[in-house]
This record gives C-alpha cells, structure tokens and sequence, in this order.
C-alpha cells in the first residue's frame, strides 16, 4: 500500500491564528506580549515570518503549547517549501529540456 502524502501543509500560523480567536486575543495583542511588531505576527500568521525558538518559547508561556510542538510544525513547514520549490524548478529544467532545439547542445 502506498503512503498518503498530502503536497500541501499549512503555515503554522494558521493554528496561531486559530488560537488568537479561540482566546479573543488581537493580532496587535499578542505583539505586545512577543514584543515584536504587529507586522511580523502577521507574518507568522501568513508563514512569511519564520516562528523562532524564541517566538515558540514565549507562545508556551502565553498559550501553554509546548515549543516543540511550533518548532516542529515550523520545520515541516520551511522543509514543505523547500520541496515545492525544488520540484518546480525541476519541471522547469524539464520544459527546457523538452522544447530544446534539435541540433543544439
């Protein structure tokens, strides 16, 4: 049987963001309390910020989720990206490949 490997993986804060609204805490909020702009946490949010050991440490003490918990899910995340990443430029150096000109090295 072949393993099911889904080829998306979501940011890991959209389960931050999950737990913003479960505690009715804002974005500019929780800023506050990481003591980082409200920017980066929307970038947290989005995954364009990465969650830092530092970051994660502060969500246990806010939210009580253990930092292993965000580091993991950041690294399954970040390790996600990579793959896409190298996938696509895999397929581009195919399409290159396929519609070379004959007689061309």
């Amino acid at each position: 049987m072949t393993e099911y490997k889904p080829d998306y993986v979501s940011p890991p804060g959209e389960t931050l963001e999950e737990i913003l609204i479960d505690c009715d805490m804002s974005r500019a909020e929780l800023a506050e309390e990481l003591k980082i702009c409200t920017g980066a946490v929307s970038g947290i949010i989005k995954g364009s910020h990465p969650i830092t050991p530092r970051i994660a440490e502060k969500l246990k003490d806010i939210f009580g989720v253990s930092v292993e918990f965000w580091l993991a899910r950041e690294k399954r995340y970040r390790e996600h990206l990579l793959r896409k990443a190298s996938q696509e430029r895999r397929e581009i150096a195919d399409l290159f490949r396929l519609h070379k000109p004959k007689g061309k090295s």
